[in-house]
């Protein structure tokens, strides 16, 4: 048997079996703060990946007005670097993360921590290699740094209240606001990647025709790809 709901506290048009709703109201306190760790995890990742992917959007815009101040010559082959420079493997694959939900079991805070390591660059011992001290100097300043990033982009407090002085009502209805919350942004993730994709494809079809044809091409992609206010 299957239910529809369009109440609060669940995601509108969601489907849910009898099974799936007793399971979720079974739930323990301590389940539901545990989720809500994995969950806050996951925004907090999509927020700062797609405030980068924005980032990248309009510096590829200014780097476009900048360069019709170039010659034709020069501008060709810089209009060339910005789609690669946006459309490498390595870019689609991160965009391409921000459209799933990865707030899984193995991936929730700890997941962000090992993202926080990775950017202090204290993953994988490098700063004892550089022989600078992993709990202090240089390393504890970028880390700082990642934190405060995610709390200026998140709105996050160093004063929010603890998840576990809420009642489980509660916490389950902040559960399903930041689910929606991630739906919303996964759709955002991929609106991105769809156009990264799309220009990755049409760049790639370009290089068969001849240089005028392309000059114009390359200027008419990137300008289909800029001040889209939905990313």
């Amino acid at each position: 048997m299957k239910f529809h709901f369009f109440g609060e506290g669940l995601a509108k048009s969601e489907t849910y079996t009898l099974a799936k709703l007793s399971s979720l109201y079974a739930m323990s306190k301590d389940d539901l703060v545990h989720e809500n760790d994995r969950l806050a995890a996951e925004v907090t990742r999509l927020t700062v990946g797609l405030e980068e992917v924005k980032e990248m959007f309009q510096n590829m815009e200014k780097t476009f007005v900048e360069s019709k101040a170039t010659f034709s010559l020069g501008r060709y082959g810089a209009l060339k670097d910005m789609i690669k420079k946006v459309t490498s493997e390595e870019v689609l694959k991160k965009v391409h993360s921000l459209s799933e939900n990865q707030a899984t079991e193995k991936k929730g805070m700890s997941g962000l921590v090992h993202k926080a390591k990775q950017f202090s660059g204290e993953e994988g011992g490098a700063a004892t290699a550089k022989g600078e001290n992993p709990s202090g100097g240089k390393s504890k300043g970028k880390l700082s740094g990642f934190f405060k990033k995610i709390k200026d982009v998140t709105g996050f407090s160093d004063d929010a209240p603890d998840i576990r002085c809420l009642d489980k009502e509660d916490i389950r209805k902040d559960n399903d606001r930041k689910r929606r919350e991630i739906q919303r942004m996964n759709t955002r993730g991929l609106r991105a990647y769809n156009k990264l994709e799309k220009l990755n494809k049409r760049y790639q079809a370009s290089k068969a025709m001849p240089p005028p044809t392309r000059y114009q091409e390359l200027k008419d992609m990137i300008k289909d790809n800029i001040g889209d206010d939905k990313i």
